[in-house]
């Protein structure tokens, strides 16, 4: 009788755990799908935002100044977000003096920003020669560093991460104000992201707050916006892109989320690539 109950029990106990464990390869099973379909979502966004970025009456276009847009795509809610790269610092291009400004408005102090800035543009020079607070080679050696500067443009953003004195943290508050895609070495103030703005002299988070609120706003590229600290004048409209950071992110009604970034190109290469993928991101 015993040995009876005893197997009872062994038998309850594998049993309950033939059927946990099925629960969970279901959920995982349902959440791996739901990713799939949120992903495919996502790229859906991204296809309706570059269409509407390209479209041929103006009217339709989207802003890619980093307003939120709310769409759907068969039962999935997406948020879109276009930011047009001319509106960002080109790392290529940004000077010693902007460069400084940008660290110094992410929260470094003045001589960290200053041998910052230098060690950038010692990585993107052609030569060898140091800048005052900068560093080239044997420095990259000497601090026990895998790599030296490229002496090169920078070809991805996420190569800043391998300048010598740049930390991940200082990193990830400056990257949304530079691109490797933009030629202008000064920004368009109507379309540059937050970080860029609080570079400017004399402004203030309360100043930037109403200001992107405004912008925002906008449905017309002759719209006023607020006046700018010290009477600075935002100049005429440059127009757009033609590349573009767009981010998507797709919800279900439970609440799980998936994201892609991407960078695109706009301009027509040929009848088969309307447009071209420069980078692409999956969260």
């Amino acid at each position: 009788m015993l040995v009876v109950l005893w197997l009872s029990l062994l038998l309850t106990v594998v049993a309950a755990g033939v059927a946990y464990n099925s629960q969970v390869e279901g959920l995982l099973t349902r959440r791996a799908v739901d990713r799939v379909s949120l992903l495919a979502a996502a790229n859906a966004g991204i296809q309706m935002a570059v269409y509407q970025l390209r479209h041929p009456n103006p009217k339709f276009r989207l802003w890619a100044d980093g307003r939120p847009y709310s769409k759907e795509f068969e039962g999935v809610d997406l948020i879109i977000r276009i930011e047009d790269e001319s509106g960002k610092l080109g790392l290529n291009r940004v000077s010693q003096e902007q460069l400084k400004k940008l660290f110094v408005s992410a929260g470094a102090e003045e001589k960290q920003a200053d041998s910052l800035a230098d060690a950038v543009l010692d990585y993107r020079d052609a030569d060898d020669l140091v800048r005052v607070h900068g560093a080239e080679q044997a420095d990259y050696e000497a601090a026990g560093l895998m790599s030296g500067p490229r002496n090169a443009q920078f070809l991805v953003l996420d190569e800043l991460l391998q300048v010598y004195g740049m930390n991940y943290q200082l990193y990830q508050k400056v990257a949304p104000a530079l691109s490797v895609h933009s030629q202008n070495p000064t920004p368009d103030l109507r379309l540059a992201p937050r970080e860029v703005l609080m570079m400017e002299p004399g402004v203030t988070e309360e100043f930037v707050d109403m200001f992107l609120q405004a912008r925002y706003g906008e449905t017309s590229i002759s719209a006023a916006l607020p006046t700018w600290p010290g009477g600075k004048q935002l100049g005429v409209f440059r127009g757009r892109g033609p590349v573009f950071n767009i981010e998507v992110t797709a919800m279900t009604p439970n609440n799980l989320t998936s994201r892609i970034r991407a960078v695109v190109d706009t301009e027509r290469k040929s009848r088969f690539a309307p447009f071209t993928v420069l980078r692409w991101d999956e969260y």
